[in-house]
C-alpha cells in the first residue's frame, strides 16, 4: 500500500509540474502487480482463527476464537506507519526527480525539450 501511494502521488505531482510522468502505466502496473501479490500471499497464509487466552497469565488455558470480518485489517499504528513511510519515499523521490539530472549527470539537460538520452552516444 505504501508503494502504490507513493508511486500515485510522483506520478501525479510529477506529471502536473513537469508535463511528463517519471512511470508509464506499464511500469506503474507492474509494480503494482509485485506488491499486491507478497501483500496477498501475507494476508492468505494468516489463519482464519486466532488464539484468546482466558484468564491473565495462564498461557495453557487458551481458547480459539474466529476472527471477525468487522475487525479492521490495518490498525491505527499501522496507518501512521505507513504514512510515515509514504512521506519519506515522496521525499526521496521528489528529491531525484527534481533535482537527479544534477546528482547523476555531468551536463544537465531539460527533460522535457530534450530528447532522451540514449546509452550509445
Amino acid at each position: 500500500m505504501t508503494v502504490n501511494i507513493s508511486l500515485c502521488l510522483i506520478v501525479l505531482i510529477a506529471g502536473a509540474t513537469l508535463g511528463k510522468t517519471p512511470l508509464n502505466v506499464i511500469q506503474l502496473l507492474w509494480t503494482n502487480l509485485i506488491m499486491d501479490i507478497l501483500a496477498a500471499i501475507a494476508i492468505g497464509t494468516e489463519p482464519y482463527m486466532q488464539d484468546v487466552v482466558l484468564k491473565e497469565g495462564d498461557e495453557q488455558n487458551k481458547k480459539a476464537t474466529r476472527i471477525s470480518r468487522r475487525e479492521a485489517i490495518i490498525l491505527p499504528e499501522m496507518w501512521r506507519n505507513i504514512f510515515g513511510a509514504v512521506v519519506y519515499q515522496l521525499l526521496v523521490l521528489l528529491v531525484l526527480v527534481y533535482f537527479g539530472e544534477f546528482i547523476f549527470f555531468p551536463k544537465p539537460f531539460n527533460i522535457i525539450y530534450e530528447e532522451l538520452r540514449d546509452e550509445n552516444g
